[in-house]
């Protein structure tokens, strides 16, 4: 996902214009207001090396408010946007390169790597050339510092890393799963920052094509284990139970998806659709969304088609990003699509039945939606108990909603 963030200059502009009052599910009520577009210049500190690679929302900088910020990573190093609401309603601060940062990244991860007290966020950078991968402290004033660089044998490596906490919860490490273009899967150890080379172990699967990772306790035995998702539909769907205290070994569980047809997968997320407290699969494939409900029974590790998916109308064909949040705080969690091309973002709301509403027009002013959006985060921006969005487009924009919905729901 190349996008340049080029733009003339980063300045602000506060926004009257929201969407009407739209309906989620009953009684259930949502709006979003375009506040703020930021226009970011990274090529006036790197010219020419703007290319977005990714961007991640979370508390970089430690502030009273817990506001969360921005970092985000392109070819040309790795920027901190703070957010500035608790000194001022102007939005954001200026983008700021983090120091010891490089070129040629492929993807990165935003995590607190030391399991420590404090809130603030980690970064994990995986580069292309040199191949490597590193992690950067964050002092916790948004300050980061190199930690530790480690070398890999390949030179390109794809989206795909998923981190967790393992079983024992003092023993302060982490396990996370790194997958590059040569079809070489490998999970490794974190500990207190370093990055263990004597843990690197290959878990034995080949992939073709890209793949996105995903984790969670997919069989309410409180521990994570590792979903791999390829985006070659003919591949399978892998699940890998998390089997060891703290040396990463999983068990493949075979024959967990039955798919209905064989359409390329373009993205991935693990979210409780159904609210009956199992993790379920959503997929944007070529032929639209494709829902597998968590059939966990007696710590087995099974996945039904869902066939109750119901959008309401032809589901988008061109979904390049699933973002899922309760941003109708109703209990269950609705879905925004970004798509590629010239076409907005959808947003629909979930409800009990599975049916999802499009209520795009009804949350927002859709004349502010951006027709090339890159990246979508969802994050309580402005600290009401309720989801926010935030979108990147091509232009190099940055435009936040506040979702005007009121805290109802337990549901994040």
């Amino acid at each position: 996902m190349g996008v340049s963030l080029i733009g003339c200059s980063f300045t602000g502009t506060n926004s009257s214009s929201g969407g009407s009052t739209g309906s989620g599910d009953g009684d259930t009520t949502t709006s979003f207001q375009l506040v703020t577009t930021w226009s970011v210049d990274i090529s006036a500190v790197s010219p020419g090396q703007g290319d977005l690679v990714d961007a991640f929302a979370g508390e970089f900088v430690n502030d009273a408010m817990n506001y969360p910020d921005l970092v985000l990573l392109t070819q040309s190093g790795a920027y901190l946007v703070q957010n500035k609401l608790s000194v001022s309603n102007n939005g954001w601060f200026a983008p700021s390169r983090i120091e010891g940062t490089e070129t040629a990244y492929s993807a990165g991860l935003a995590f607190d790597f030391d399991l420590s007290s404090s809130s603030t966020l980690d970064l994990l950078l995986f580069r292309n050339s040199p191949a490597s991968f590193q992690i950067f402290k964050n002092s916790g004033a948004g300050l980061f510092s190199l930690e530790s660089t480690q070398a890999r044998a390949v030179n390109s490596l794809s989206v795909a890393v998923a981190p967790y906490k393992t079983r024992s919860a003092s023993n302060n490490k982490l396990n996370i799963l790194s997958a590059d273009e040569s079809n070489s899967h490998q999970a490794f150890l974190v500990s207190s920052n370093a990055i263990q080379s004597s843990s690197f172990r290959n878990i034995g699967v080949t992939v073709l094509g890209g793949l996105k990772s995903l984790n969670a306790d997919l069989n309410g035995d409180s521990f994570e284990d590792l979903l791999l998702v390829p985006s070659d539909g003919a591949q399978d769907i892998m699940i890998f139970k998390n089997t060891d205290d703290d040396t990463a070994n999983f068990t493949e569980v075979l024959d967990a998806f039955s798919r209905p047809d064989s359409s390329d997968i373009r993205d991935a997320v693990l979210a409780d659709f159904n609210a009956d407290g199992h993790a379920d699969l959503l997929l944007a494939t070529a032929s639209g969304l494709e829902l597998h409900l968590n059939a966990t029974s007696n710590g087995s590790m099974e996945f039904t088609y869902s066939t109750a998916l119901n959008l309401g109308e032809t589901a988008p064909t061109t979904g390049v990003q699933l973002v899922y949040a309760n941003f109708t705080e109703d209990a269950f969690y609705d879905i925004l699509v970004l798509r590629s091309g010239s076409a907005a973002p959808v947003l629909y709301a979930g409800t009990a039945s599975l049916t999802f509403s499009n209520i795009t027009s009804t949350a927002f002013d859709v004349s502010t939606l951006p027709l090339n959006a890159v990246k979508a985060l969802s994050v309580d921006v402005d600290q009401d108990n309720v989801n926010d969005i935030i979108l990147l487009n091509e232009a190099g924009d940055i435009l936040v909603y506040f979702n005007n919905a009121s805290d109802s729901s337990d549901v994040d």
